[in-house]
């Protein structure tokens, strides 16, 4: 939703965020909304659907934590360290964003999730979903990480800010390696 909604303006002019909104309250109030597939038009009755919006608004969440970290010169320092997430995000957050209120009124729920750890980088590495699974099953091959790899992936990917998306483009250059060095390899531990 984030991207969805995110602040763009068309060569002429119209933002592109508040048009895909408009659609969007459309469908969360029920109707019949038409669907082409194949040169055919489905109708399908949108009043019982329910609509879950998924993003990590970090612009936002940056912007608040920026915004509330202050410092003061003079007689002793105070400061004030706040980091993105560290406050929950609100409707009006999203509003401020660019986010039709019209849209955040209908909003039931904003679930806020706390920022993954390096520990949890590290289970999610171990997992049958884990991004080394992906690329095994895209690649065609078996791969395996060490407990010292699966560690140092989390961390960087904790580190970095940019998550899983880290630790795939890592495992990713570590396979292309390999497999340039020996294409008929079907197993690989790193």
């Amino acid at each position: 939703a984030d991207k969805t909604f995110s602040p763009r303006i068309t060569s002429s002019g119209e933002s592109v965020g508040q048009m895909l909104a408009a659609e969007f309250l459309k469908i969360l109030d029920g109707i019949e909304y038409p669907v082409v597939c194949n040169k055919t038009t489905y109708y399908v009755n949108t009043a019982r659907i329910s609509v879950v919006f998924c993003g990590a608004f970090s612009s936002v969440a940056s912007d608040i934590a920026e915004k509330s970290n202050w410092k003061r010169i003079g007689f002793g320092d105070l400061t004030q360290d706040m980091k993105p997430y560290a406050r929950e995000l609100t409707g009006d957050d999203l509003i401020a964003y660019g986010v039709l209120p019209e849209l955040v009124g209908r909003i039931s729920r904003i679930v806020n999730l706390a920022p993954m750890t390096a520990d949890d980088y590290y289970a999610l590495l171990g997992a049958e979903c884990s991004p080394a699974a992906r690329l095994g099953k895209q690649y065609g091959v078996k791969i395996k990480l060490s407990p010292k790899t699966r560690k140092a992936l989390a961390e960087t990917a904790a580190s970095s800010g940019l998550g899983v998306r880290a630790v795939e483009s890592a495992l990713r250059r570590k396979l292309d390696e390999a497999l340039f060095d020996d294409c008929a390899r079907a197993s690989f531990r790193f």
